[in-house]
């Protein structure tokens, strides 16, 4: 509830829909192509079973040069059973170019990237629809 406030609060983000309580990110059917202008996604994708899937999910859903707002643990030292996506997505790695590269494979531009120590440590990525 408190979230859906929060979101509800910013006004760029009115409107917006909480995937969490909708539908599986790794098959958003709910969702027509080219929907959203903006997909954010922080501490979400080390969870899934098929993280590339989910990407190509957000991809789909996102109108063109819509923007990927995705923040994850950087270099991810959670458990395997916790966080079976760090594989697929390199944060297992100390590379954040690595981190990248599975992003622009799966058709996004990388706009800003920045890693920081604030609650953990992350990884921060800003991306395009290419």
């Amino acid at each position: 509830m408190l979230l859906k406030k929060l979101v509800s609060s910013i006004p760029a983000l009115k409107g917006g829909v909480l995937l969490s309580d909708k539908a599986d990110m790794h098959k958003l059917t709910i969702f027509a192509d080219e929907t959203f202008d903006v997909v954010y996604s922080s501490h979400t994708l080390e969870h899934a079973y098929s993280p590339i899937t989910a990407i190509k999910e957000f991809r789909r859903i996102l109108k063109p040069n819509g923007l990927l707002y995705v923040v994850l643990p950087f270099p991810d030292k959670g458990p395997e059973d916790a966080h079976g996506g760090k594989f697929e997505l390199n944060t297992h790695q100390n590379s954040p170019l690595a981190v990248c590269s599975v992003f622009e494979n799966c058709g996004f531009s990388l706009k800003s990237m920045h890693t920081d120590q604030y609650r953990e440590p992350e990884i921060w990525l800003d991306l395009i629809k290419s």
